[in-house]
């Protein structure tokens, strides 16, 4: 699932969540009940060789079969996403010592083998967050939420310095492959100075 193209303003509302926009790469990943975990990137390509911390915390979860969705992340001393460091990583597919790459968790599609991608976001999460109750605490992260807020932008993300917020609706299905309006884009206006620094003005894919 996806959120549209376009980016969103902050807003408030009860039945909305935030959280925290990661910037590195998309990845899906499948796990337990038995079978070799398995990674995929945003389009498609397999990748669980190339990030053996990531694979060793999932195999040793209990229970599954579970199919998760997250973003892949190198953070800084700060505990930000660094994404040229991640773009590097990645480029190199195996393992870079100093280049500890954490896998941000945000949701959840498959529940000991029963799909779940119908259930309403929050549980789906509640569901996540068991699943991971055992990871380890630097490679892979359980993504949690935030109330939907618009001051959030001012009094948080820009003061971390992170890319901003995703926002999503409490009742939201997940729709694999689809753009969806229930998932909204917003980012801070120091991050998008930050890409359009880096990539002279182009907008950096998605």
């Amino acid at each position: 699932m996806q959120a549209p193209q376009r980016l969103f303003k902050p807003f408030t509302a009860d039945d909305w969540v935030y959280e925290v926009k990661w910037d590195g790469w998309r990845c899906r990943a499948g796990f337990g009940g038995g079978v070799p975990v398995e990674m995929f990137t945003k389009s498609g390509t397999p990748c669980a060789a190339w990030f053996p911390e990531v694979v060793e915390i999932l195999s040793a979860l209990p229970g599954g079969y579970w199919a998760v969705d997250g973003e892949l992340c190198v953070l800084d001393e700060a505990g930000r996403a660094d994404f040229e460091r991640m773009q590097a990583r990645a480029m190199r597919r195996r393992w870079v010592p100093g280049a500890q790459v954490t896998f941000m968790v945000f949701d959840l599609m498959v529940a000991e083998g029963r799909s779940v991608m119908e259930l309403p976001l929050l549980e789906r999460k509640a569901l996540l967050r068991e699943a991971l109750a055992g990871a380890s605490k630097t490679s892979v992260l359980y993504q949690g939420e935030l109330p939907a807020r618009a001051e959030l932008l001012s009094q948080v993300a820009e003061p971390l310095a992170i890319e901003g917020f995703m926002a999503k609706h409490v009742a939201s299905t997940y729709r694999s492959g689809e753009r969806s309006d229930w998932w909204r884009k917003i980012k801070t206006k120091s991050f998008l100075s930050r890409v359009r620094q880096r990539f002279g003005g182009r907008p950096r894919r998605q």
